[in-house]
């Protein structure tokens, strides 16, 4: 049973000594324990030649040990102080639960020994068990650190004899000297003794449910401390690898990306013509010299009249741009004099406004706060009420002692002080509560002089996106109507082209784009088709930071696209790899493999595996 505590054992704390060279572990140990009431952390140390230090100076009651530390390990530190200082008892948080380290902490001097992924509850026990004398070690340990626990036959009053001297309230208390080993071993003896003048007892079924809870405590704690070591580990920054971790990390990777053409071209009309006939459709694979437009030229009809009405249709797209960009220009000096408007008048005034609410809100406040003189909850008046009353109880007292005065005029003064003191107590409660609503108040007219500007930001943030929409408009409009001028410019100076041209592939590929269409008026320059060659791919993925320089230019790589039986496996290398990351720092690296059979994979999702 835990010790319980009251207010007479309140003034008698358990003075507590951490020592451990993992800062993390020290905090987190820290704050578990300055929780509770009857426990003080006077001490952090980092290695056993400060532990030692501090103990001298501070003379803790428990010293929290670790065992492994830089400069002095928890052995040496443990052994030290307790030749020195034996009032200071020494328990040891490991994270080693073998029988080495146990016996080594326990001849050392230790009064118990705990693994560090105890549960706080049972560490909170621990240190007041100890702090009273009793040996404290985790059950289960008892009969790795006690020889003559191995010969014993029955496990299961091993394990209760354990549990009696580590858990049990009444187990008898150590001297100052003694060290948890030698309790262990004192107690070993009596146990063997009485078994010896005891008939021998078979196991019953309560005996074995309490082992089947005992086992399931320890595989509780054992996950709660799993839990908790993972969490620290996932804390902690991603450690560099080395080449020959990354290129394993590599060969065990598949990294995904969108299949796309090494090599795309486009077909440009020669001169102005008009769309005959299209003969081919976006995904259609072609073959060098297969026809894909038929384009007719008017101007091989009737040559005058031909370059008259392309000339006329030039100059009408021009107005039409020029149009475009008079009303883009119109649309961007609004927008101008609207935010100008905002910034000048709108802004300012809505922070005007937050801030003169504000103000008042202020004011009120400050008005609610003062005190009126009749009021009982001044607190300067419940003050003076209140020295008053402490004043003439101090008279009353010492006319009483002379005897002045009857003992009913004390007892009266007492009494008067007590309601003085809780009408000041109010008082001040009463004034704390107003600087809360007072700086509720200042809190809530902050917000809203927030809100009214983020408002006002808003409108302006939207109002500059549609001034950067029209001037992109307005760009775009400029743009093409250069560019129609300079195409009637051409129109002027060509000879009358031949009536009727076919437009043919220059070479094996695929149709990807097709921004013509029948009947299309188009200018020298125009793109008719655009072709990829389907013989050679590219595949770009994205390769973490931490893995990049295991990859080099010409790198071999297996391709594979699709599942299951239909997938379409390609061996190709590695052609660049852009030497930026991106935001989630990972590479751009480009692999080029050849497709013997002109497959039709482009779009398609693949899975890249880097070889070695």
């Amino acid at each position: 049973m835990e010790p319980k505590f009251t207010i007479q054992n309140h003034y008698n704390m358990i003075h507590i000594l951490i020592v451990d060279d993992q800062k993390m572990f020290r905090e987190a140990l820290k704050t578990l324990l300055e929780s509770e009431p009857d426990l003080e952390i006077v001490g952090i140390a980092k290695d056993g030649y400060s532990a030692i230090e501090q103990v001298e100076a501070l003379r803790p009651d428990v010293v929290l040990m670790d065992m492994e530390m830089p400069k002095l390990d928890g052995v040496s530190a443990t052994k030290t102080i307790c030749q020195r200082f034996p009032s200071c008892k020494v328990l040891v948080l490991s994270n080693h639960d073998d029988d080495e380290y146990v016996a080594k902490a326990l001849h050392a001097g230790a009064m118990g020994y705990l693994l560090k992924t105890i549960p706080a509850q049972e560490l909170r026990k621990a240190i007041r068990f100890l702090h009273k004398g009793y040996a404290r070690i985790r059950p289960g340990l008892y009969a790795q650190v006690v020889p003559t626990f191995k010969g014993m036959t029955s496990t299961i009053k091993t394990v209760e004899l354990a549990e009696k001297l580590s858990l049990e309230l009444g187990a008898t208390s150590a001297p100052p000297n003694s060290s948890a080993l030698q309790l262990l071993e004192r107690e070993n003896r009596g146990a063997i003794e009485r078994r010896e003048n005891e008939p021998p007892e078979r196991p019953n079924a309560k005996e074995i449910s309490w082992l089947q809870v005992l086992a399931m405590l320890i595989v509780g704690v054992g996950l709660t401390g799993g839990i908790y070591l993972v969490r620290q580990f996932l804390r902690q920054p991603l450690p560099s690898l080395n080449l020959s971790q990354q290129a394993a990390t590599l060969a065990d990777t598949k990294f995904p990306g969108k299949i796309e053409p090494a090599r795309t071209f486009k077909i440009a009309a020669t001169t102005p013509s008009v769309v005959e006939n299209i003969y081919v459709k976006i995904g259609q694979p072609v073959k060098a010299g297969q026809p894909l437009l038929a384009v007719q030229n008017l101007e091989a009809q009737n040559a005058l009249s031909q370059r008259q009405q392309q000339l006329q249709a030039a100059l009408q797209q021009q107005q039409l741009a020029l149009q475009q960009q008079q009303t883009a220009r119109g649309r961007i000096l609004e927008l101008t004099q609207e935010i100008d408007r905002i910034s000048r008048t709108e802004i300012p005034l809505a922070s005007q406004i937050a801030e003169a609410e504000l103000q008042v809100s202020l004011a009120q406040s400050q008005v609610d706060t003062v005190p009126l003189p009749q009021r009982q909850d001044s607190i300067e008046r419940t003050q003076a009420i209140y020295q008053r009353a402490l004043s003439k109880v101090h008279r009353f007292t010492e006319l009483y002692q002379e005897g002045a005065i009857a003992k009913d005029q004390l007892e009266q003064a007492q009494a008067d002080l007590q309601v003085a003191r809780a009408d000041f107590q109010v008082a001040r409660e009463a004034a704390q509560a107003t600087a809360a609503l007072k700086a509720a108040r200042q809190e809530k007219s902050r917000y809203q002089l927030r809100s009214a500007l983020n408002a006002q930001q808003e409108k302006l943030k939207q109002l500059q996106q549609q001034l950067q929409t029209a001037r992109l408009e307005y760009a775009q409009a400029t743009e093409r109507l250069e560019l129609l001028r300079k195409q009637t410019s051409q129109l002027s100076a060509r000879q009358t082209p031949q009536i009727k041209t076919i437009v043919k592939a220059t070479s094996d590929g695929i149709a990807i784009e097709l921004p013509v269409a029948v009947g299309e008026q188009i200018f020298t320059g125009n793109p008719l088709i655009g072709l990829a060659q389907l013989s050679n791919l590219t595949v770009e993925v994205p390769v973490s930071a931490r893995l990049i320089n295991a990859l080099y230019p010409g790198q071999s790589a297996a391709i594979a696209v699709g599942v299951g039986e239909n997938t379409q496996k390609f061996t190709g290398k590695i052609a660049s790899i852009n030497p930026l990351p991106d935001g989630e720092l990972n590479h751009t690296v480009e692999i080029q493999f050849a497709n013997p059979k002109q497959a039709l994979l482009i779009g398609q999702v693949a899975t890249v595996e880097f070889l070695q």
